[in-house]
């Protein structure tokens, strides 16, 4: 199957844990996927980070997650933490910070995260 040629039928659920988490924290994410689909896809799940800058706006981080194919009416549940811990290539700033969710290169889901001082 082709990764890129496909988007996910059915249902998405994305929850993010905890709500606020200061600089030095971790993320739980978790990802419920259904499937209404009478044949398996091949899914590549990605998560973009919208960080805040320093100027306020921000900027999207796109982190590889999974490749799985999903069965015919199957479901799963995967499930990363994301560190917050300040890194040599990343300043990280307080502020409203938004995840999102990409299956095959289209966005699926969002939330947001507050990061604290």
């Amino acid at each position: 199957m082709d990764l890129g040629q496909q988007s996910v039928a059915g249902s998405v659920v994305f929850s993010l844990s905890p709500e606020s988490v200061r600089i030095g924290g971790k993320l739980q994410r978790v990802l419920k996927l259904a499937s209404t689909s009478a044949q398996p896809q091949a899914l590549a799940i990605d998560c973009a980070v919208h960080h805040v800058k320093a100027n306020g706006s921000t900027s999207p981080k796109v982190f590889k997650g999974w490749k799985c194919v999903l069965g015919a009416h199957a479901g799963c549940r995967l499930q990363k933490s994301h560190s917050l811990k300040p890194v040599t290539t990343r300043v990280l700033y307080p502020g409203v910070h938004r995840i999102d969710i990409q299956v095959n290169d289209t966005c699926v889901a969002s939330t947001a995260f507050t990061l604290l001082v």
